[in-house]
């Protein structure tokens, strides 16, 4: 542990920035994701073991896209669309879908909120100048019902544009699963696991068909009831609690 300890502690040889122009630089963050243009950009998934683990045991590719107020994904076989009064998650495998519909924003907008304001869930904040790009460290505290101990957030000091994403999880997971040649008599492999989230290859023009943005793709709201669209008539629908 006190190893691991020290290298993290080497990696701080960066210029690390006051308390005070955290809040400056996280808001001014924030402020950008608000007027934030239509986009479309890959993105790939990455998990590690531990803190440290450089093997990656899953990797997935995908895209995400901006349009409007409304934000779409697609990761392998699972589609997620979020609008403003809008939830749509599609499993492809399962043939699955799950909504959530209100006449409410479904989009919270934390550029309303101080960053003071945030900080009961954070144990400790942290904005480190790499030169070309800001990482910004979050921390969190016990906090009920988040799997989550620290999130770090690369973005461009450009645009802002968010280049990369660290999550660290405080659960234990079974990393042996993935051993498949000691399948019968492998012993079980816990660690923390690490999520590591990239951005590539941003670009104003949208490739994708202008449909997946549009709620009526997936599902129709009529009468005070909800049916999935023709096209996703085989899937079973479930609904957002």
């Amino acid at each position: 542990m006190k190893k691991q300890i020290l290298g993290l502690i080497a990696l701080c040889s960066t210029f690390i920035i006051s308390a005070q122009d955290f809040k400056t630089e996280f808001n001014t963050y924030l402020a950008a994701k608000k007027v934030e243009k239509n986009h479309q950009v890959n993105i790939n998934y990455n998990l590690y073991k531990g803190i440290k683990g450089t093997k990656s045991y899953e990797s997935y590719s995908g895209v995400q896209a901006k349009l409007g107020s409304v934000i779409y994904q697609k990761v392998a076989t699972t589609e997620y669309i979020l609008g403003k009064d809008f939830v749509v998650k599609l499993n492809h495998d399962e043939k699955a879908m799950m909504v959530g519909y209100s006449s409410k924003s479904l989009q919270t907008d934390i550029t309303q909120l101080d960053v003071e304001s945030l900080r009961p869930y954070f144990k400790e904040t942290l904005v480190v100048d790499h030169g070309n790009y800001l990482s910004f460290d979050l921390s969190f505290g016990n906090v009920q019902n988040i799997p989550v101990s620290k999130v770090i957030l690369e973005v461009s000091k450009k645009d802002y544009s968010l280049k990369k994403q660290i999550v660290y999880y405080n659960m234990l997971s079974d990393f042996s699963v993935y051993d498949t040649e000691k399948k019968d008599k492998r012993k079980a492999e816990l660690n923390m696991a690490r999520l590591e989230i990239s951005y590539t290859g941003y670009k104003n023009k949208i490739d994708l068909d202008k449909s997946v943005f549009v709620k009526e793709t997936y599902f129709i709201y009529q009468n005070n009831t909800i049916e999935t669209a023709k096209q996703f008539k085989d899937f079973e629908l479930f609904f957002a609690k």
